[in-house]
């Protein structure tokens, strides 16, 4: 499953944008559950979720982001402040969806797989970690490194689920944030969208607003 974003902006936009600084910040949405006693059915019990800058770039005229449904699961040593970027200690490779891991002795081993669609991390660390998902994606035809789409405090012998709305849901607004996977404050003003597999979206820009809008 393949998603992709067009985003247009006008010239006078690009220069405003420049002008201050900014830059073009996406967020996607992860439900997270803890438990102690990891449960096998959880419908209604997800924990508020840090927000966390999937992608930051600095626009161009027309920009196009593409991303599959593919993730993968991190660990990181602490929540960073606001604004701060999270750093990876570890993460998994060509992890699957219904597979359950472990984190322990700074990597990741896989304990178990199922038919479920989420992903699902323990901690077996001495201290408490962070764990989360990463994702890649294709900013402007330039591959972009798997970065952080959320953060979750585990405490020892926690596990956590982590599962990905589909159709997917993402969050478009202007920021001064600087790096991919950088923390954000809660509640974040900006354009929601709502993604189908193989359908791209076009979002525009309007200059009178500073506005993103859907445009098809």
């Amino acid at each position: 499953m393949d998603f992709t974003i067009q985003i247009d902006f006008s010239p006078e936009a690009l220069d405003a944008i420049a002008l201050a600084g900014q830059r073009v910040t996406l967020v996607r949405s992860v439900q997270s559950f803890v438990s102690s006693q990891q449960s096998e059915t959880v419908t209604d019990a997800f924990t508020p979720e840090t927000a966390v800058a999937w992608l930051v770039f600095s626009p161009k005229q027309t920009n196009r982001i593409q991303w599959d449904e593919r993730c993968d699961l991190y660990a990181a040593a602490m929540l960073p402040p606001l604004l701060g970027v999270i750093n990876l200690e570890a993460s998994t490779t060509n992890a699957q969806p219904g597979e359950t891991w472990k984190y322990q002795n700074g990597h990741f081993s896989r304990e178990s797989a199922s038919a479920r669609s989420d992903y699902r991390a323990g901690n077996q660390q001495d201290d408490d970690v962070c764990l989360g998902l990463i994702s890649a994606a294709t900013v402007n035809d330039h591959l972009r490194p798997a970065a952080p789409l959320n953060i979750q405090q585990a405490l020892l012998n926690e596990k956590v689920l982590f599962s990905i709305a589909d159709p997917q849901t993402v969050t478009i607004f202007l920021s001064n944030v600087v790096a991919d996977g950088s923390i954000v404050p809660d509640g974040i003003s900006g354009l929601d969208v709502t993604l189908a597999s193989g359908s791209p979206l076009k979002v525009g820009f309007n200059d009178a607003r500073n506005a993103f809008f859907i445009a098809s």
